[in-house]
């Protein structure tokens, strides 16, 4: 069974981490807010296990981040594998 939660670090960092068991499998590092775009969190990295992608984790980290109210948003500038994501999932 996966597990989603978050973790903020002192600067305001969130990040997303999806757990199976005791392995941390996927996560999702978001900047701190910025108040000159809605308090937009940008995406800084996403990561999943290899053994576990194309299985909807990175997604379902998107979605969480969305439904906890905050505002993940992504980056202009992303790896062709990052664009791709960002075009999936939409926002």
């Amino acid at each position: 069974m996966l597990e989603i939660a978050t973790h903020e670090d002192v600067i305001g960092r969130t990040t997303v981490l999806v757990r199976s068991g005791e392995e941390v499998i996927g996560s999702l590092a978001l900047s701190t807010p910025r108040p000159w775009q809605q308090n937009a969190r940008m995406v800084i990295m996403v990561q999943v296990h290899p053994d576990y992608r194309r299985q909807g984790i990175a997604t379902a980290m998107w979605e969480y981040a969305k439904a906890q109210g905050l505002n993940p948003t992504h980056e202009l500038i992303k790896t062709e594998d990052g664009d791709a994501w960002s075009k999936a999932v939409g926002d």
